[in-house]
């Protein structure tokens, strides 16, 4: 598999994540946020998730980041959905610097 460009990788994480959105609903699952693709990144998607667990924060937030071959994952967690998406939209640039110019 890696020596496939990673926008073909991320298909299938792009489906799992929309099916669960289908399956639990917005109020356990969302998709695609409002968060701006980074300059240099191919393909991006986020993705953001109810936690089940007593020991487990509520929520957690993920994107996932394409360049070339490489794939990123970036996942930020909180009390909320909100609070999580907020922190992931600011973890996001951050981490994608770097990446891009692997």
């Amino acid at each position: 598999m890696s020596e496939l460009p990673a926008s073909v990788l991320m298909l299938p994480l792009r489906r799992g994540a929309d099916n669960c959105v289908l399956s639990f609903g917005a109020d356990q699952a969302v998709a695609n946020l409002p968060i701006a693709k980074p300059e240099g990144v191919e393909d991006f998607y986020t993705y953001c998730k109810a936690n089940q667990g007593p020991d487990m924060v509520p929520w957690s937030c993920q994107a996932y980041l394409t360049r070339g071959k490489m794939i990123a994952l970036v996942v930020a967690s909180g009390q909320s959905q909100a609070a999580a998406a907020a922190q992931l939209t600011s973890a996001v640039p951050i981490f994608a610097a770097p990446f891009v110019k692997a």
